[in-house]
């Protein structure tokens, strides 16, 4: 393997893409794991795109759908604040210098001992949806400041609507009563809204938490916060997708927020990393089939979908293998399996590509989002490397960025972020 990219390392690298990176680091050496490459790059461009887009919204990153301590260590030095569920995701986020400010204990349900884990270390910006979690949350920590969490129009992929979220007309009102009694700091509200979403949608969204602000000024609570979940489980929007959502939203925001004292801030995850990372997997195995007068290939690949494939099976995301050496435009009836003994795992039932010979690499793409997280060693087939890619100007920028003290240097070339969850 080339000394030149290291592994767990961030790798300064000007003249090649991801795809470039991992053809030199394939090439000419046998490699028994699948790889995983990080451009770092593609991160940067979707903050600067935020930026751009929704100027008025704060991006929260979601921790739960890439937890790789290199990507929360880029996410925080661009001054993104974090979502966290658990007290494991508050330890991480802490353990790389984020001020606890920056920070949501964003589960409407707790365990008591991460509640009082959070309250240790300063963290009491909450979300509820219940009686008995104020009540909770009153007895360790009745200085938190708290949002109310309502569900309200969306069709998730994901059917949060069904576990999280109380009712805004039936429930909200009588949780704020209840939070007024016990004198619990309600600050704002949060809900979910779906990319998928149509503008009328999430108008009613906006309109049903607009109701809830002024429900709550009449009750002598002054609401400065709205928390827009809008996490883009599912494959990635094209750009102009991206564009026409953010102006929805945007103008959402206006027409029912137009006070800007009020902050609003929308947690995202997959938006910033999923189309960040590629997955490189080799044939290790071959076996042709006559199915009547077709000829199928079947290829039996060093990755899983019990590895970090796993959303073909929850989510029923479609992927699309490319190869990486190849270059033959004509192809073949292909069928990708997984090296486990399950059945299910299967990568693609149905793909054209071109002859393969063991050792040949085949590419999937927009990897970053609800993949390492979702990892399982079944089988034993638990280990993988992973690579990340930044080129010069973007490192000097991180290094010269004010927003916060987050440290990630070590020298001019590589630094020395060993990914905990992947090793």
């Amino acid at each position: 393997m080339s000394v030149k990219y290291k592994e767990g390392y961030i790798n300064v690298v000007d003249d090649k893409n991801a795809e470039d990176f991992i053809n030199t680091i394939v090439s000419g050496t046998h490699i028994d794991r699948p790889l995983f490459v990080g451009d770092l790059n593609e991160i940067i461009f979707k903050h600067e795109l935020w930026k751009k887009l929704t100027p008025r919204m704060q991006p929260y990153y979601a921790v739960r759908c890439n937890n790789s301590d290199t990507v929360l260590r880029i996410m925080a030095k661009l001054g993104v604040g974090f979502v966290c569920v658990s007290k494991t995701e508050l330890q991480q986020v802490l353990s790389i210098g984020v001020d606890p400010s920056q920070i949501i204990f964003g589960r409407t349900i707790k365990f008591v001992s991460h509640i009082q884990f959070a309250v240790d270390n300063n963290i009491k910006l909450m979300t509820f949806d219940n009686k008995e979690e104020l009540l909770k949350i009153n007895n360790i920590c009745p200085d938190a400041r708290v949002l109310i969490h309502i569900r309200h129009d969306v069709k998730l992929k994901a059917p949060f609507q069904t576990k999280f979220g109380c009712d805004p007309n039936t429930d909200a009102e009588v949780l704020l009563k209840l939070a007024f009694s016990l004198k619990i700091h309600v600050i704002g509200v949060t809900f979910e809204i779906d990319p998928e979403s149509d503008f009328r949608s999430i108008c009613n969204s906006m309109n049903a938490a607009r109701r809830l602000f002024n429900t709550a000024k009449t009750m002598g609570l002054n609401f400065s916060l709205l928390y827009i979940n809008g996490e883009r489980i599912g494959n990635p929007g094209h750009n102009d997708e991206l564009y026409n959502f953010s102006k929805e939203v945007s103008m959402a925001i206006e027409e029912y927020f137009p006070n800007r004292r009020i902050k609003v801030i929308f947690e995202d995850g997959s938006y910033f990393v999923r189309s960040a990372f590629k997955l490189a997997t080799s044939v290790f195995g071959i076996k042709i089939k006559k199915e009547m007068s077709l000829v199928k290939y079947h290829y039996y690949m060093n990755h899983s979908t019990f590895l970090s494939l796993n959303s073909i099976v929850y989510w029923n995301t479609n992927t699309f293998p490319q190869t990486l050496q190849k270059t033959v435009k004509s192809g073949f009836p292909s069928v990708l399996w997984g090296p486990t003994c399950d059945s299910i795992d299967v990568l693609h039932n149905d793909t054209t590509l071109p002859i393969l010979n063991c050792g040949d690499w085949i590419v999937f793409n927009n990897m970053g989002s609800y993949s390492l997280v979702l990892s399982t060693n079944f089988n034993g087939f638990s280990s993988f490397s992973a690579y990340y890619l930044i080129n010069k100007h973007n490192w000097i920028f991180l290094n010269k960025n004010p927003f916060n003290a987050v440290d990630i240097i070590e020298d001019d070339y590589t630094n020395n972020l060993t990914n905990k969850n992947i090793q």
